[in-house]
């Protein structure tokens, strides 16, 4: 039920950076602002998205090496489902962006193309990396027993590359915000403080195209960064001394 819960709540989050983000400079200058200044909402909402699924990234990063059967099983059955839950939230949405991308009356084409595409590649990528990282989760899932003896037997140290994870990790989830941060800091001279209050002056949604444009480039690096994951999680564990592994305990 809990998990439910929270996918529903990543697809509301979702919709509201789909609805409120498109940069249109066709409208007045006061309709500009206010719709520049909805955007805000959508910081809330991704920070919110990020540190849910911040926790399970996280353990997941920690399982590695593991030889623990119990622990393997337990976060590659969350990751199955954790993934499956982002690839059926994204198709949806593509059809949403293709509406908006053909919207009536948007004129700013130069502007919308670089938002659009921007969030495009941030869903497409994810959706197509969910359904992959879904699978290698099941797979991982259904060889906890012999991933967890290869781990005991050949005492595989991963440290340095968890490390390199969780830094991957860190960049990955900071990237959009600080690049935000920067711009705005240029064209507006705003502190860390009233960065959310703080009405646009000099960069005509500048930032915003710029956080978009980071957001798709740090979705397509998680993705990325997964794949490694999941490769190193499995290592060579299901080639190793097959005839050796049919007596498993349980520990």
């Amino acid at each position: 039920m809990l998990k439910k819960i929270k996918f529903i709540f990543l697809g509301l989050i979702f919709y509201l950076n789909f609805n409120n983000c498109i940069l249109s400079n066709y409208l007045s200058d006061q309709e500009t602002q206010n719709y520049r200044n909805k955007c805000y909402l959508l910081f809330g909402h991704l920070i919110a998205s990020d540190l849910l699924t911040l926790n399970y990234e996280i353990n997941k990063i920690k399982i590695l090496g593991s030889k623990s059967i119990k622990n393997i099983k337990a976060q590659s059955g969350l990751g199955v489902a954790f993934n499956l839950g982002g690839a059926v939230f994204s198709p949806g949405y593509v059809k949403l962006l293709l509406h908006i991308a053909c919207q009536e009356g948007t004129r700013n084409f130069g502007v919308n193309r670089l938002v659009l595409g921007s969030q495009a590649v941030d869903w497409v990528i994810p959706a197509l990396s969910s359904f992959y990282l879904g699978y290698k989760e099941y797979k991982i899932s259904k060889n906890a027993a012999q991933i967890a003896q290869y781990n005991k037997e050949i005492k595989r140290d991963l440290s340095s590359i968890k490390r390199n994870q969780f830094i991957w990790l860190g960049l990955n989830k900071l990237a959009p915000y600080v690049g935000y941060f920067l711009v705005r800091k240029f064209y507006d001279d705003v502190d860390l403080i009233d960065l959310f209050t703080t009405k646009f002056k000099n960069n005509q949604g500048r930032p915003l195209q710029v956080f978009e444009v980071l957001k798709a480039l740090s979705g397509a690096s998680e993705a990325l960064r997964g794949f490694f994951r999941t490769r190193t999680e499995l290592g060579n564990s299901l080639n190793y001394k097959k005839s050796e592994l049919k007596n498993i305990k349980q520990f």
